[in-house]
């Protein structure tokens, strides 16, 4: 048998998937025997993993690693709102209509990935 404790980098395929197959066996047996146990150890270790890193951390991570591509967004939004103002076809509520779908389009990602992190730091599960 393979030891638990070996670093998967020694193993080769076919003992990781031996390994990977024993502890899947064990891990549907358990599952099936001592089913709340598994899933309160689950809940345990969901929680570990979500207060491991500060909360702060996380957001100030985040905040920083999107600043950048905010501050094109913006950049671009801005471009775009002169371009259209000086469109002479369109009417002010075509442009405005126009500018907010743009807006909304082109920072969708931020605020998905901003939600994101709000479910996973400020709501408890």
């Amino acid at each position: 048998t393979t030891d638990p404790t070996t670093d998967s980098t020694d193993l080769t395929e076919a003992q990781l998937g031996s390994t990977l197959s024993s502890y899947r066996s064990l891990y549907q047996h358990l599952t099936f025997k001592q089913n709340i146990l598994i899933q309160e150890t689950e809940s345990f270790v969901y929680e570990l993993k979500r207060v491991a890193e500060l909360w702060d951390e996380q957001w100030h991570g985040l905040i920083t690693k999107m600043g950048s591509d905010l501050h094109n967004r913006v950049r671009t939004l801005t471009k775009e709102a002169v371009r259209l103002g000086r469109n002479p076809t369109l009417t002010d509520i075509q442009k405005v209509k126009l500018a907010t779908d743009k807006f909304n389009a082109m920072l969708r990602p931020t605020r998905l990935t901003l939600a994101k992190l709000y479910e996973k730091t400020m709501v408890c599960p």
